[in-house]
C-alpha cells in the first residue's frame, strides 16, 4: 500500500514537471516568434542624421534643370526623362519591381520615388558616382555613412561599391527607401523624402525641409503624366 503511493507520488511529480517543462517551452517559442515578426522592422533602423544632404551649401536656392525636352523625346512612353541613362533607369525598374514584391508595396511609386530621390541626390545630374559629399554620403544616391555597417549586413555591399558601383548604390537607396515606406513612421510622400534626407525628425531641420520641397517639385515635373510610367 505504502509503495502504491510512492509511485503515485512520483508519476504526480513527473506529469507536474513535464507541464512546467512544456509551458516554459511555449512561452519561449511565443517570445522567439514575436521577436522574429518584429525583426525586420527593429534592424532597419537608421541613426538621425543632421545635414544629410548633398553639399548643403551649394542647395540654398534650388534650381531644377531639365536637361532636354521631354516632349521630342523618342523614349516618352518608357523613360521619365531625367538625366540618367536608360540601361540604368531600366535596372532601377527592374529592381523596384522585385523590392515591391518582396515589401508589398506598389512597383510604380517605389519606382518613381527612387528616382525622385536620385534626382534631388544628384541635383539633376546624375553624376555623383565615386563622390563622397562634406556630409559623408556616398555614391549615386548619396547613401550616408550611418547606414553603411547596416548595408554591408544585410545586402553583402561593402563601401567600395557604394561609392564606386552605381548598380550596388542603386540598390543600397532602393533597399533603404523601401524599408522607409513600410515604416510605422512613414505617414506621406514628404516623409519618404524627408525621413531619407534626415530620418523621422526631418521636419525639424531646415535642410531637410527644403530638400523635400525640392523632391516634390520633382516628382510633379516628371510624373504628373502617368503615361511616363509605361513598363517596357
Amino acid at each position: 500500500m505504502e509503495k502504491n503511493k510512492i509511485n503515485r507520488l512520483c508519476i504526480n511529480l513527473a506529469c507536474f514537471s513535464l507541464t512546467i517543462s512544456l509551458t516554459s517551452f511555449a512561452t519561449t517559442l511565443f517570445t522567439l516568434s514575436e521577436t522574429n515578426y518584429d525583426y525586420e522592422e527593429v534592424s532597419i533602423v537608421f541613426e538621425p542624421i543632421e545635414n544629410n544632404n548633398y553639399n548643403n551649401s551649394e542647395k540654398e536656392d534650388l534650381i531644377i534643370l531639365r536637361t532636354h525636352d521631354i516632349e521630342e523625346s523618342d523614349n516618352l512612353n518608357n523613360y521619365s526623362g531625367m538625366n540618367l541613362s536608360n540601361e540604368y533607369e531600366d535596372y532601377i525598374r527592374n529592381l523596384c519591381d522585385k523590392y515591391a514584391l518582396e515589401y508589398d508595396l506598389d512597383q510604380d511609386e517605389l519606382f518613381k520615388n527612387v528616382l525622385v530621390i536620385g534626382d534631388q541626390e544628384s541635383n539633376g545630374t546624375w553624376n555623383t558616382n565615386g563622390i563622397v559629399s562634406e556630409t559623408n554620403d556616398y555614391g549615386q544616391f548619396q547613401i550616408n555613412v550611418a547606414n553603411h555597417e547596416m548595408i554591408e549586413d544585410k545586402l553583402g555591399i561593402t563601401v567600395d561599391e557604394l561609392l564606386n558601383d552605381p548598380k550596388k548604390n542603386a540598390e543600397a537607396a532602393i533597399f533603404i527607401i523601401a524599408n522607409i515606406m513600410i515604416s510605422d513612421y512613414c505617414m506621406t510622400d514628404e516623409d519618404i523624402y524627408g525621413m531619407y534626407n534626415g530620418w523621422i525628425n526631418w521636419e525639424e531641420k531646415e535642410d531637410s525641409i527644403k530638400y523635400v520641397d525640392g523632391c516634390l517639385a520633382r516628382y510633379n515635373m516628371y510624373f504628373a503624366d502617368a503615361d511616363l510610367l509605361v513598363r517596357k
